[in-house]
């Protein structure tokens, strides 16, 4: 691992320390002294569990002996009994996981796109071997029966001629966070946003909407064909590599959410555009981006035997979505979800 990552996950575990909060106490990527990253979380967890050991333990004595074990790797006090708080660590936005098998289980509670979700992965002697800090939007992607969760959709208020950018502007506090788009930074589209290297949501609009008429080949296949499209939007805004993290947004350097469609319907997810919750990502200038902040791009496409055609393209705020978009009502069914993890997630 990186030796930036290394010093900085000990600097904060430092910090915490001698903070004295509880995993009660919220922190945010504003609180650089004491927020740990993605990275530097994982290291410290890696660092204190791998090759631990609960063989004997009963699932609950077990569950509470990592929940001891993981404040002590962040440097928090082990509380004397651990409250039923959602997510379990407010302190760092987390929920823990403790997984012998790639079933995992949620209970009463959606996926929270913007939480992140700590996976111990147990052999079958409950030895950990590997631990893993993933986000709520890469967990979805695991849904593959669309059973018992929570997914909003939407549609077009009224039918346009034309690709329109429904947003003149950008939301107030990215302009005041980012300022003006100097140059891209970074060939890499997963990389988070710095100040002056985003582009406006009208400069991303004037790129795009080239790609109107636009045709490509695709496989059939819904995943595979939605990530061909996204290196087409990567390439037409300027980056030559193709790479995205599994985080909400698609394109993170851009805070661009791509969406295709085949149907007036969207598929929002489990979440809504116009929701005020911080992204899990660093501070710009002191400001936090939210999801109602992102950028979203909706390509409205029409399908030719093995090609597909890009007819119309849209770009609205989150802010400013339901403004344009009709939301339906949804699913809403709160029991239990079921993701079937990756058996690769079990080796380091």
């Amino acid at each position: 691992m990186n030796q930036e990552i290394i010093n900085n996950a000990k600097r904060i575990r430092n910090n915490i320390e001698k903070s004295q909060k509880t995993i009660y106490e919220k922190t945010t990527p504003k609180d650089k002294d004491l927020w740990l990253g993605d990275q530097e979380l994982e290291y410290l967890l890696r660092s204190s569990l791998l090759g631990k050991s609960y063989e004997g333990q009963a699932n609950r004595t077990r569950s509470k002996s990592i929940n001891q074990d993981i404040c002590k790797a962040m440097g928090y006090p082990v509380p004397k009994s651990f409250k039923k708080t959602h997510p379990r660590f407010v302190c760092q936005n987390f929920d823990k996981y403790a997984q012998q098998s790639n079933n995992l289980q949620i209970w009463n509670e959606e996926i929270t796109p913007t939480r992140r979700y700590c996976l111990i992965m147990l052999n079958d002697k409950n030895v950990v071997v590997n631990v893993l800090i993933l986000s709520g939007n890469t967990l979805q992607e695991f849904d593959s029966t669309g059973t018992l969760t929570t997914k909003y959709q939407a549609s077009l208020i009224k039918d346009y001629n034309k690709s329109t950018l429904l947003s003149t502007h950008d939301t107030d506090n990215i302009q005041n966070a980012f300022g003006e788009f100097n140059t891209l930074v970074t060939q890499d589209p997963a990389s988070f946003p710095t100040a002056k290297s985003i582009m406006s949501i009208k400069s991303i609009f004037n790129r795009l909407k080239l790609l109107e008429g636009k045709n490509f080949n695709i496989t059939g296949k819904e995943r595979t064909d939605g990530n061909i499209l996204q290196g087409i939007v990567y390439k037409q805004l300027g980056y030559t590599q193709y790479r995205e993290n599994g985080q909400l947004p698609d394109l993170m350097n851009q805070l661009l959410e791509i969406k295709r469609q085949t149907s007036r319907t969207i598929d929002l997810g489990l979440f809504k555009p116009d929701d005020q919750e911080e992204l899990n990502i660093p501070a710009i200038n002191g400001y936090v981006p939210k999801v109602e902040d992102l950028r979203y791009a909706i390509f409205y496409c029409s399908i030719h035997d093995t090609q597909m055609t890009i007819d119309k393209i849209f770009l609205v705020t989150g802010k400013d979505f339901f403004k344009y978009f009709h939301l339906f009502s949804g699913n809403k069914q709160n029991k239990k979800i079921q993701l079937s993890l990756k058996k690769e997630y079990w080796n380091l």
